[in-house]
């Protein structure tokens, strides 16, 4: 067993996603991408054959508005009623996030939906369940410093994707775990093994760009570096 420590991939997650998906209905439920995502999810669970039936009984419109028009008068009663329920339990849940923490509504959701044991059920079960534990946690550590509820986080989380920041997936493993860790020489540092492969050592460091005339840093940045040669 192999295990590394990454520092990106959480948001990205199916887990994460729904959840976050469901958190932008509970602030604003006319999001189209938002309520396909969520009615497509293990929380709903319809297949895509459902939600072409929902646009086909609707062509027109917001996908949100051909939901509503399908809960109002579609064909097909299983479906009709299921997504009634949704709706349903949608309201009580944007009813509750206004009365209580976002910490409590997605404990909320997790214990009605019995969200945390489906994700255990599907491939990377354990890893599925600690992200969800850990969006969790850090609505937790939001709430402490700021009380303004699921608006305020989303946008937090929109913010830190926008400028290109992540966090990496939540740690299933512990030190007694038994397995081979792949880290960084950096991040090694102050650890001991009994024992260590360190991979690349046959080759030599690239110093190239240190010969060249002219140093580029990141285009970002502007900085160039110059040789200088005193006569």
């Amino acid at each position: 067993p192999v295990h590394a420590e990454l520092s990106s991939g959480y948001f990205i997650a199916t887990e994460i996603q729904d959840m976050l998906n469901l958190l932008r209905l509970l602030d604003n439920p006319r999001q189209d991408i938002p309520l396909a995502g969520v009615l497509r999810s293990p929380l709903v669970g319809l297949e895509e054959n459902a939600l072409a039936a929902i646009r086909l009984h609707t062509p027109r419109g917001a996908y949100h508005q051909a939901v509503t028009c399908y809960v109002q008068n579609g064909p097909e009663e299983a479906l009709r009623q299921r997504l009634g329920q949704f709706f349903e339990q949608l309201d009580i849940w944007r009813t509750q996030a206004r009365q209580s923490s976002l910490a409590d509504i997605i404990w909320t959701i997790y214990c009605q939906t019995d969200f945390l044991a489906v994700v255990s059920g599907l491939p990377g079960g354990q890893q599925r369940y600690k992200n969800l534990l850990a969006l969790h946690d850090r609505a937790r550590q939001f709430d402490s410093f700021s009380r303004q509820g699921i608006t305020r986080f989303l946008r937090f989380i929109e913010k830190l994707r926008d400028e290109e920041g992540d966090f990496g997936p939540a740690p299933v493993l512990t030190e007694a775990d038994d397995v081979v860790r792949i880290m960084s020489v950096h991040k090694s540092k102050g650890l001991e093994f009994p024992v260590v492969i360190v991979a690349g050592l046959s080759k030599q460091f690239n110093l190239s760009d240190a010969r060249r005339p002219v140093l580029f840093d990141r285009e970002d940045r502007g900085i160039l570096g110059m040789q200088l040669i005193e006569l």
